[in-house]
């Protein structure tokens, strides 16, 4: 009767977890999330500036992810689909008449996020725009570090992202301009082949 309770137990707190851990590793568990979709663009310049005028109490909790071809704007994630419907009401009020409710999965969202909008990232994107960024040189190890973080993850268009701003900083490096050159060869022609 004490095997059954604990074995009942042990079950109960893995379902329970979005993580499951043994030993040193991490192994996060796929859960359904609902999200509500304000709008799709094929240009991420266009779907940044609709993020830009959206109204301050939505646009805290709306992210930017890159689904087939299009970036996509969605607003707030939860686990419950009725919760979300207050939210896609909020949408709505808003201005956003065609908004929707998606399902998806804890990491198809991470893993699709293009831009989240925090200070940084936004200073990041102003920094690549500019045709001459100054930046220090800490920045750019920084950004190089995450170039090729990205790029282990799998994040192969945040990889892009980083390569571009090193490149439009005057940092250049022909291992950055070939990393980069392939990334947009893979994303166009499908290469198979490894980067730096």
């Amino acid at each position: 009767m004490i095997k059954l309770f604990l074995l009942f137990s042990f079950s109960v707190l893995v379902f329970a977890s979005d993580v499951l851990t043994f030993g040193n590793e991490k192994k996060e568990i796929k859960t359904t999330i609902y999200s509500v979709q304000l709008f799709s663009e094929k240009n991420i310049a266009k779907a940044k500036t609709i993020l830009e005028k959206t109204p301050e109490n939505i646009k805290k909790e709306t992210f930017l992810h890159k689904i087939g071809d299009y970036v996509v704007g969605r607003y707030g994630e939860n686990k419950s689909y009725s919760s979300m419907k207050q939210s896609l009401q909020k949408a709505k009020e808003a201005g956003y008449a065609s908004a929707y409710i998606i399902e998806s999965t804890n990491l198809d969202m991470k893993n699709s996020l293009v831009f989240d909008g925090t200070n940084e990232e936004k200073k990041q994107v102003a920094q690549k725009q500019d045709s001459n960024p100054k930046i220090s040189k800490f920045d750019k190890s920084d950004i190089l570090l995450k170039a090729n973080n990205a790029y282990q993850s799998g994040d192969e268009t945040g990889a892009m992202l980083y390569y571009e701003m090193l490149l439009a900083s005057g940092y250049e490096n022909q291992k950055i301009k070939n990393n980069l050159c392939y990334l947009y060869g893979k994303k166009v022609h499908g290469f198979k082949q490894k980067a730096l």
